[in-house]
């Protein structure tokens, strides 16, 4: 959604444009400040609203309207509203254009005009002048004329709003020094005005070629009056023109040009694999868009040796937060991961999106000689660094000799037949979206072995803000499985579940005669050398209730 900053004919003139070549009215939300800015725009049968917002209402419009590009056609004066939202739009990676018109060509009448580059300088000009004065800057400049001695020589001229009024109740100016009139005004029209007020002086704002100021110029050089213009604010823009035509081609241009996205993911197959399946989605729902993989090394992928896990650390974030910098820095523009591979809180600045489809979330078993674990001689040695896992393989073969194993899918198939393993525990979703679930000797039962929270699923991260990244995530997540993950990763951080802490949950999804969607939980913990599990069942709109009471009686086993 485009979000245009209206309120003065060079907004009117632009949707004016837009709409003749093509209706996007549907496309873009018009905001203006005052009730005559809404006037500007009545006749283009457009949604209009008047607002007056400050930088965290500003911000909550962005979100709650997904808007993803601004043009700013806010008066030059309004500097406060440009200035916020140019660092909002930064802040949320938001497309930011302004449009400003070109100054007055004044150089045949140089003489008459001083320049001031702040209100302070016209306030010490002018505090000695005894002669009239018109002011034209607006309600906000109001309280700065309100202390001066001869405040009874000044004359203001200013929008007749209810903000004009407020501004006017709290200064020391009486009634017969405002002209409240609503603009803009013909040359005889000013110069009527500086008669009946008998103005030598006339303070103005450099506000452009359009919108009354150069008859009100021309005006006061006529009249002979002495012209004190306050300069317009300098802002860093990130991007801005004065030509109407160049504004217009970015709208268009972007309306129809292919968008890029950039997607991050780890080097190793199952990474990449994943992200194909993420990437191919949203090439089908999305074919006027492109989608990149960018390989990031994480420190995970340097070391394949070191078992941190022995070590009480959880070693998830080492195989993420050279991902998370990219995104913080927008180099990419979402990321791919496991989402059993997630810590329990996104680094600041960051969100995931709904999760996807689910993949099988048991873990499996792969054997040398292609025996099941139970059909193992005496002693087999399983490979594995997950706590977890080990827990519950001596659960089910006590005489079974736990060996760390390290490396991707492919090494760690590798070092099963090259090293001394009789067999290999892994998550059955890699196998098989890596095209290896023929190397499956058996899947293990979900209560024999209980998955790790969210195991089988898939996260995908981006930069919190990116409303355009969300929009089209989103688009691709599935809500039932988003809220199972949800409460799995729950459970998880409830133990502090990082890859040193030995816990399961698994949730499976079950719809009654009523189609009320209820869940079965299943949990484990490992606590001294015992594998402690539980099951608990209810309608999935309490989930969280569920997994909070499944908890506790897990932790009150732990304290017998």
């Amino acid at each position: 959604m485009d979000w245009i900053i209206g309120g003065t004919k060079d907004s009117r003139n632009f949707i004016e444009k837009i709409l003749k070549i093509e209706n996007f009215s549907k496309d873009f939300i018009v905001t203006v400040v005052t009730e005559y800015g809404k006037k500007l725009l009545e006749d283009y049968n457009i949604n209009v609203l008047v607002k007056a917002m400050d930088k965290n209402q500003m911000e909550k419009f962005i979100l709650s309207n997904s808007i993803d590009r601004i043009f700013d056609f806010s008066h030059p004066y309004a500097a406060n509203v440009s200035e916020n939202i140019i660092e909002i739009s930064k802040k949320l990676g938001i497309e930011y254009y302004r449009f400003q018109r070109e100054d007055i060509e004044k150089t045949n009448i140089q003489n008459n005009f001083l320049y001031f580059s702040n209100i302070q300088e016209i306030i010490d000009y002018i505090k000695n002048i005894s002669e009239n004065i018109l002011v034209t800057l607006g309600s906000n400049q109001i309280e700065s004329f309100s202390s001066l001695p001869n405040l009874k020589n000044i004359y203001f001229r200013i929008l007749p709003t209810k903000v004009s009024v407020e501004k006017l109740e709290n200064s020391n100016i009486m009634a017969k020094n405002i002209i409240a009139l609503q603009g803009p005004f013909s040359k005889g029209f000013n110069k009527a005005i500086f008669k009946n007020y008998n103005i030598k002086y006339l303070i103005t704002k450099e506000s452009g070629n359009i919108g009354g100021e150069l008859e009100k110029l021309e005006s006061a050089i006529e009249e002979n009056i002495k012209v004190l213009i306050l300069k317009r604010p300098l802002l860093n823009y990130p991007w801005i023109t004065s030509d109407i035509n160049q504004i217009i081609k970015v709208y268009q241009e972007r309306k129809g040009m292919k968008k890029n996205f950039v997607i991050g993911t780890r080097g190793s197959i199952l990474a990449l694999a994943q992200t194909e399946i993420v990437k191919n989605i949203l090439e089908n729902k999305y074919p006027n868009y492109t989608f990149e993989i960018k390989k990031i090394v994480t420190t995970g992928d340097k070391d394949l040796t070191t078992n941190w896990g022995s070590g009480g650390t959880s070693i998830k974030s080492f195989f993420t937060k050279e991902i998370e910098k990219e995104l913080l820095e927008n180099t990419i523009d979402f990321a791919v991961h496991s989402m059993k591979d997630m810590p329990s809180e996104n680094p600041k600045g960051l969100v995931f999106s709904g999760v996807p489809q689910r993949e099988d979330n048991r873990d499996v078993f792969i054997s040398k000689s292609g025996l099941k674990l139970s059909e193992l001689p005496k002693n087999p040695i399983i490979g594995t660094s997950s706590l977890r896992r080990g827990e519950c393989i001596k659960v089910l073969r006590p005489d079974a000799i736990i060996k760390p194993l390290r490396g991707n899918i492919h090494t760690r198939l590798r070092k099963l037949e090259e090293e001394n393993y009789d067999g290999i525990v892994l998550a059955g979703a890699g196998l098989i979206r890596t095209g290896l679930e023929n190397r499956i000797t058996e899947f293990f039962n979900i209560e024999d072995i209980i998955p790790a929270p969210a195991q089988g699923a898939l996260c995908i991260q981006y930069k919190e803000g990116n409303m355009k990244v969300k929009e089209i995530l989103d688009s691709i997540s599935c809500k039932t499985t988003t809220e199972i993950i949800k409460l799995e990763r729950q459970f998880s951080k409830i133990f502090d579940g990082g890859c040193h802490t030995p816990i399961g949950c698994s949730i499976k999804l079950i719809t009654d005669n009523d189609c009320e969607k209820f869940i079965e939980v299943i949990g484990m913990y490992c606590f001294n050398n015992k594998v402690l599990k539980k099951k608990i069942r209810g309608p999935l709109r309490c989930g969280d209730i569920l997994i909070n009471n499944l908890a506790e009686s897990l932790k009150g086993d732990i304290d017998e």
